[in-house]
């Protein structure tokens, strides 16, 4: 059975470049889909810390695959 570790802790340098990620996703899907909203900014938040607890640690991966699933998914969906 392979264990995988979840990275819990962030140092300050890796929340400001997870910050950038967010603002650049927001950003890309705002001029996609238009603002969103507190809910759906949170969805985004969300799932960039999930994937980055995860080992996805590239930030143009990271930025490329939320952009990807959230335009290729109603936002609303992403908050059920």
């Amino acid at each position: 059975m392979q264990t995988t570790s979840l990275k819990i802790a962030f140092s300050y340098d890796e929340l400001s470049e997870l910050e950038w990620i967010f603002a650049s996703v927001c950003e890309i899907l705002e001029a996609k889909q238009g603002k969103q909203n507190e809910g759906e900014r949170g969805c985004i938040r969300r799932r960039l810390f999930v994937l980055a607890c995860n080992g996805m640690s590239d930030p143009r991966i990271l930025r490329d695959h939320l952009v990807r699933s959230f335009s290729h998914s109603p936002m609303k969906g992403h908050l059920q």
